[in-house]
C-alpha cells in the first residue's frame, strides 16, 4: 500500500508541474537536487537546502568574482579613542570566501589592559555598522586573545580573526563601534 501511495504522489506531483506551467520542467539532478529550467529564458534554477537559488551565467559568475576581488582589499576603519585603556583601537577589515577578516589593535599596552587580558571575564566587542546606524555584524574578542604587537610594528596589542559574513553584508559597512567589559581603571 505504502509502495502505491508513493507512486500516486509522485505522478500527481508530475501532473501538477506539468500543468501549473508550460515553461518550466523540473528534473532530479544526480546530487538530489531538483533543477528548474525556465525553456523560454533559459534561466535555471536548483532547490538547494530546501531554498529555491538561481544558477549563475558564466558571465553573472565572473561579475561576482570581479566584484568580490575588491572585497579582499584592506579597509582601514577610523579609530577610536578608549580611555578606560589608555590609547586608540584601531580595525582594519576586508572580505574572503563569506569570512569577514579583521586585524583589531589597542595603541597601547597599558597596566589596565594588562589586568584584562588576565581576566577571563574581559572582553571587547566590534559593532559594524551601516550607513544608517544599524548593527549588521558583531565581533566579540577576548581580551585574553590580544597579544603584544610584534617587531616591526607600532606598540600595543593586536588580535587577527575572522567569522561568517555574507558579501552583502560585508558590503553594507561603513563604520564602527567597540563596547567592553572588564576593562576597570584601578
Amino acid at each position: 500500500m505504502h509502495k502505491f501511495s508513493s507512486l500516486a504522489f509522485a505522478a500527481a506531483l508530475t501532473l501538477a508541474l506539468a500543468g501549473c506551467s508550460h515553461r518550466k520542467s523540473a528534473d532530479d539532478a544526480d546530487d538530489g537536487h531538483i533543477l528548474s529550467v525556465d525553456k523560454d529564458t533559459g534561466v535555471v534554477t536548483v532547490m538547494d537546502d530546501n531554498k529555491i537559488v538561481k544558477v549563475k551565467t558564466p558571465q553573472e559568475q565572473a561579475a561576482e568574482d570581479r566584484e568580490n576581488e575588491a572585497l579582499a582589499n584592506p579597509q582601514s576603519m577610523p579609530s577610536l579613542d578608549v580611555p578606560a585603556a589608555g590609547g586608540k583601537a584601531q580595525l582594519v577589515i576586508f572580505w574572503r570566501d563569506d569570512q569577514l577578516q579583521y586585524t583589531f589593535s589597542m595603541s597601547s599596552d597599558s597596566a589596565e589592559l594588562q589586568r584584562a587580558r588576565a581576566n577571563p571575564q574581559a572582553s571587547f566587542e566590534i559593532l559594524l555598522r551601516g550607513a544608517d546606524g544599524s548593527l549588521v555584524k558583531s565581533v566579540a574578542v577576548p581580551a585574553s586573545s590580544l597579544q603584544a604587537a610584534k617587531a616591526g610594528k607600532p606598540a600595543g596589542l593586536s588580535k587577527d580573526g575572522s567569522a561568517p559574513c555574507s558579501s552583502d553584508d560585508y558590503r553594507r559597512i561603513t563604520t564602527w563601534d567597540l563596547t567592553w567589559r572588564g576593562l576597570e581603571t584601578e
